[in-house]
């Protein structure tokens, strides 16, 4: 059904591309719908704020702003207001690159160290851009990189310090094209990417031939940490029973963020993407097709912009990003065959966008909605009968289970004589079984759970048959402090320069790089300890039982071997 609705979307830009291009008119809603909104958004009263956009076919329904921009001067948003949109950024820096390809100035199909040889070649692939596009290179994260140095992002730092870290880096976090993972590293290098190509720096390049010919007046790459930005927002979040700052001045990477703009721009860029005064039908086609893996295997992310369809319901395809960045939340979504948008730009970190979209998309959508779920059960085969189990064969299911690419945490179990799946933070789902070995969401089949069918030890979950995760069942195994000691030691890996020093605190291990704390594990299984934010790590030993090293795993630093080295000097 998604390979039709974007057929059905390619064909609908072809008739439009040849009508006039839409002015940007503005038509109110009724009041009764006005007071709705207002209440959605009664909360940011006196605090930092949220601008909502919703536009239709070049005209915008309606656009406001609540709260305030700046809480030090009492400024409040408006529908003007400059707000840092962070990974909303990328949309712009794929735009930028397929304007070059089209400029002959670039094959997306090149390996990228023909414009950037400073980045090394890599034994797991060869990495093209569009492999940076979509996400599928398997760079590791700059970020997270620095993160391990205690260096943070909130520094200066810049677009040529990410190139420095990564041109170190003698591996990959998993063959080129074999997995999608979302990382910043592949945008910054894109925009490094820009700059090589044109001799312009994405900024420039972006508002010569981007932002200037879609009258975007106040939107741009903020290169400069020191910039004035007239009528921009502050970005805040909230600490205990008060506001702070969380506005990051000195980090000035682009490609990957640095975007600042306002509704009235996003606005004039979103109906581009139905008409193409910019780049024209193929520009369009490319910024919303989505990338394949090596196999063939359809994965979700195009050109900076996820296309699926609407909370899976067939014949509404949308395409979408959001954005979270110090004290700064964003959210474009946009309904293609509506020609749709709803925009959402705040300063306040506390701000869920996708609770206001689920309480906008309604207001605005309803019917189109309700049609689409009603057409969507009339014509789907009928789901798969769930079969009967046994205590025993239920009994097969029930366990403590590890991400082995992240160390998440799961667990099934019964509940009410009824299998069900838990993770941290959200309710527990029941779970049915489609086949022996095959368990399922009760309320849908999308979400799927593929036991190894001999031992049951391990799953893999895919959502849409998409971008599987491999889980593993671990025995629980429970450290008292003085068991931790024997993994006291200092730790290096020489590929990106991790140096870390790991004592046993309260019944955790503590990992510190000069003297400094930057995360801590916790004891889940045998040697596997796991950290909220940090992936996990495997201690490795001889043949003596002695500890030599650890590898650890993580979605941004994946597979790394840390080998025991002399203590700090």
């Amino acid at each position: 059904m998604m390979k039709k609705n974007f057929k059905r979307y390619i064909n609908i830009i072809a008739i439009v591309m040849v009508s006039p291009m839409m002015i940007y008119g503005q038509t109110k809603v009724s009041q009764e719908l006005e007071q709705q909104i207002d209440s959605i958004f009664s909360s940011f009263k006196e605090q930092p704020g949220c601008a909502i956009a919703v536009a239709k076919n070049g005209k915008t329904l309606f656009q406001k702003g609540y709260g305030l921009a700046n809480m030090s001067y009492n400024i409040p948003v408006t529908t003007e207001t400059i707000f840092d949109v962070a990974s909303n950024s990328k949309q712009f820096t794929a735009a930028c690159i397929f304007l070059l390809e089209q400029e002959g100035k670039l094959d997306i199909n090149d390996p990228i160290q023909n414009y950037l040889p400073e980045i090394p070649t890599y034994p797991q692939g060869e990495i093209t851009i569009k492999n940076l596009i979509h996400h599928t290179s398997g760079v590791r994260s700059y970020l997270a990189t620095l993160h391990s140095k205690n260096t943070f992002w909130g520094d200066s730092f810049n677009n040529e310090d990410a190139i420095k870290i990564l041109a170190r880096h003698k591996g990959l976090n998993f063959p080129t094209g074999t997995r999608y993972y979302y990382s910043n590293t592949n945008y910054a290098l894109l925009a490094s990417i820009v700059e090589k190509v044109s001799g312009q720096s994405l900024a420039e390049y972006a508002k010569r031939h981007l932002f200037k010919p879609l009258g975007m007046e106040h939107t741009f790459f903020k290169e400069k940490r020191d910039a004035i930005i007239k009528n921009v927002a502050i970005g805040y979040e909230l600490n205990g029973e008060s506001f702070i700052e969380n506005h990051n001045y000195n980090a000035t990477v682009v490609g990957d963020g640095g975007l600042h703009t306002n509704l009235e721009d996003f606005i004039r860029w979103s109906d581009n993407l139905k008409t193409g005064k910019v780049g024209g039908e193929q520009f369009i086609k490319r910024m919303i097709t989505p990338g394949k893996l090596n196999n063939g295997e359809a994965i979700s992310y195009a050109g900076g912009l996820f296309y699926e369809n609407h909370y899976d319901i067939d014949g509404l395809p949308r395409v979408a990003h959001s954005g979270s960045w110090a004290g700064f939340r964003s959210l474009f979504y946009k309904f293609l065959n509506h020609d749709t948008s709803i925009i959402l730009l705040s300063n306040n970190a506390n701000t869920n966008v996708w609770q206001l979209l689920d309480q906008i998309a309604p207001l605005f959508l309803n019917e189109e909605i309700t049609q689409a779920r009603q057409a969507m059960s009339a014509n789907s085969d009928h789901e798969m009968e769930p079969l009967t189990l046994t205590n025993n064969q239920k009994k097969k299911f029930i366990s403590k289970y590890y991400s082995t690419l992240n160390g998440y945490l799961r667990e099934i179990l019964l509940e009410d004589n009824r299998l069900v799946y838990e993770r941290a933070g959200a309710n527990p789902v029941p779970l049915v079984a489609i086949a022996p070995n095959v368990l399922v969401y009760e309320h849908t089949s999308r979400v799927k759970f593929l036991f190894d069918k001999n031992s049951f030890n391990s799953f893999v979950v895919t959502i849409n048959d998409q971008e599987p995760m491999p889980y593993q069942k671990y025995k629980e195994h429970t450290y008292k402090q003085s068991d931790l000691k024997q993994f006291e030691n200092n730790y290096y890996n020489k590929d990106v320069d991790d140096f870390f020093q790991i004592v046993a605190v309260e019944n955790e291990l503590q990992v510190l790089v000069k003297g400094a704390e930057i995360f801590r594990l916790q004891g889940i299984a045998e040697d596997i300890f796991t950290s909220e934010h940090s992936g996990y790590i495997h201690f490795e030993r001889n043949q003596n039982n002695t500890i030599t090293g650890f590898t650890r795993y993580d979605d941004h630093l994946y597979n790394l071997k840390h080998t025991i080295v002399k203590p700090y000097k």
